[in-house]
């Protein structure tokens, strides 16, 4: 298991919105693929936010 500990995001969530998500969503698309095929998810993500983000909705 490799974990990537990101600290505070609240800044970067705020200034690279898309980014952020890209991180999050990356890496529960690698986790959903491997175990897909039967494998074990690899990647974790440990990071907090100083204050609720409110994320755009996906169309």
């Amino acid at each position: 298991m490799f974990v990537m500990d990101l600290g505070d995001c609240t800044d970067f969530a705020r200034r690279c919105p898309e980014q952020y998500e890209a991180v999050l969503d990356c890496t529960a698309f690698v986790n959903y693929r491997r175990m897909g095929v039967g494998d074990k998810p690899v990647l974790a993500l440990s990071f907090r936010n100083r204050e609720p983000l409110r994320m755009k909705k996906k169309t």
